[in-house]
């Protein structure tokens, strides 16, 4: 004779809920029980009592209801230059203050290795680029090759000739001349202009191109 167990109609199981008694004339010993989902079958109670069968198998069929983690990150939460706008798993949409919007993990988020779309570089390395540029024009400076002493510089609009370094003077004769460190020097006077013009390239020669020279080294040095 089968060991009687404790079961009673209305006893749940899981999903079952008892309907009947148990019938013990029958091996092993079964009940009919209702799932949760309506359908009615005999089920062994041993089956049951020992947790073998929880539902008619409509348990294993419905959708499982994914929980969000709790991170301790919510919308509106500013994480470097991210701004926070919804969860989706275990990702968070953001905002970059450039505009963009990226999903990011929240491990990234949490570990600081994420903090911009990567505008937050790029920002960076002009920084960086604008520091290299200050140093390099210090040292240009100091060397007294500052670009300001180039001969590439443009002619002064109010100029008479048109010509870097030449000017028409009131008794029409041409005059020369050439700027270096802020100090005019006087090349002389020439009654024909090609002649200004030569002298001023004989000066350019003399001043500039050796300062030039310097300037790239210092430029290349700093790269």
């Amino acid at each position: 004779m089968p060991k009687k167990l404790n079961i009673k109609p209305g006893d749940k199981f899981g999903y079952w809920s008892i309907l009947t008694y148990p019938d013990y004339t029958v091996r092993p010993p079964r009940a009919w029980c209702r799932c949760k989902c309506g359908t009615v079958k005999n089920v062994s109670i041993h089956a049951l009592s020992a947790g073998r069968t929880k539902s008619c198998g409509c348990r294993h069929n419905s959708p499982r209801v994914y929980i969000p983690k709790d991170y301790g990150i919510k919308p509106g939460d500013k994480i470097g230059y991210w701004t926070v706008i919804s969860q989706v798993g275990k990702c968070f949409i953001c905002q970059c203050v450039c505009g963009n919007v990226h999903k990011v993990p929240a491990t990234r988020l949490l570990s600081r290795r994420s903090l911009s779309c990567g505008c937050r570089r790029n920002e960076k390395k002009d920084m960086d680029n604008l520091q290299k540029g200050w140093s390099i024009m210090q040292k240009l400076r100091q060397s007294g090759t500052s670009p300001n002493y180039s001969s590439s510089r443009k002619t002064n609009k109010n100029s008479s000739t048109s010509i870097t370094g030449v000017s028409l003077m009131k008794n029409g004769k041409y005059r020369a001349y050439i700027v270096i460190d802020r100090r005019q020097i006087y090349l002389g006077t020439f009654f024909d202009v090609e002649e200004a013009i030569i002298a001023r390239k004989v000066a350019e020669e003399k001043y500039f191109r050796s300062r030039e020279k310097i300037a790239k080294e210092i430029i290349k040095k700093c790269k």
